[in-house]
């Protein structure tokens, strides 16, 4: 698998959980106006291996941000996928804030909604949207410790379970990733 990486350098875009939400799951038509646009990046580098180790990734990427900024002044966030021992990784390395990509959370999410859910029904769709607002808010432990008390039925289809307690592991691991964030 490819590890890939990318520094830039970019304004501040800070958005209310219910806007990020909102761009997400819109419910109205927006005009033009409406959006906000976001600050574009600066001086972008993308760089992508199959043979180089997440390390040597890491490592390249901690060097790069420190000839762009060597009096550390600026501040220095990372994005990675849920895989727990790359944020590790990052955040020891880097020395940065952590940023979980919601896009990744958003497909388990899709995934643990179809569990309790009939896929593509409205209570779904209204689960994933809660489950999301939640996350945003920094409340994933709340409803994820909560979620595995209140396991699906003994109806369920051991299929169903499986998938149920994955999620669940996913959702943990992110309680974790913003925990590790905030302190």
């Amino acid at each position: 698998m490819a590890t890939v990486a990318t520094v830039f350098t970019r304004a501040p875009w800070v958005r209310t959980p219910q806007q990020v939400l909102e761009s997400l799951f819109p419910t109205s038509c927006r005009t033009s106006r409406d959006k906000s646009i976001p600050p574009r990046p600066e001086n972008k580098r993308v760089s992508a291996s199959v043979f180089k180790g997440k390390t040597v990734v890491i490592r390249e990427v901690a060097e790069e941000m420190d000839r762009r900024d060597r009096s550390r002044s600026l501040t220095r966030v990372a994005l990675t996928d849920g895989e727990r021992p790359l944020q590790v990784r990052v955040k020891l390395k880097l020395n940065v804030t952590l940023i979980l990509d919601l896009i990744h959370v958003l497909v388990k999410l899709w995934k643990a909604a179809y569990v309790l859910h009939a896929e593509g029904s409205v209570d779904a769709d209204l689960w994933v949207l809660d489950r999301t607002l939640r996350i945003l808010l920094g409340e994933v432990g709340k409803w994820s410790k909560g979620s595995a008390r209140r396991s699906p039925s003994a109806a369920c289809p051991a299929p169903n379970a499986k998938q149920w307690r994955q999620s669940l592991a996913t959702f943990t691991g992110i309680d974790r990733v913003c925990n590790m964030t905030h302190t």
